[in-house]
């Protein structure tokens, strides 16, 4: 029976092998686990669920705001009133002194609309 000769690895690549080694060894020896969480304190359990309790009674948000459109070198800072209604809607209407509106943005879920009065 005849052996056959097993060819030579360089150097560069039994270092190579070798740190490889090395390294799954490193790593599976120094594997570790977190320790177990604290239960938190009741003031902050309660806090938390007043404030999902409030999160889940929202329905809508009306309030006055302030906008900036940047259009180039242009910038129209406008202010009126923004509707905003759960899950996903929103309007935001920019009055002219007497009432007609200059600017209306609205926006679902999926888009988001700007209608502007010409000048």
């Amino acid at each position: 029976m005849e052996t056959v000769p097993r060819p030579s690895r360089s150097r560069s690549t039994r270092l190579r092998l070798g740190a490889l080694a090395l390294s799954v060894i490193a790593v599976s020896g120094g594997c570790a686990s977190l320790p177990p969480r604290e239960p938190l304190p009741p003031d902050v359990l309660a806090a938390r669920a007043t404030l999902e309790a409030r999160w889940r009674e929202f329905h809508d948000l009306r309030s006055l705001a302030e906008i900036r459109i940047r259009r180039g070198t242009r910038i129209d800072r406008l202010s009126g009133v923004l509707l905003l209604r759960a899950p996903a809607s929103l309007r935001f209407e920019a009055l002219a002194p007497f009432g007609t509106p200059l600017l209306v943005v609205a926006s679902d879920a999926d888009a988001v609309t700007l209608w502007a009065v010409p000048n």
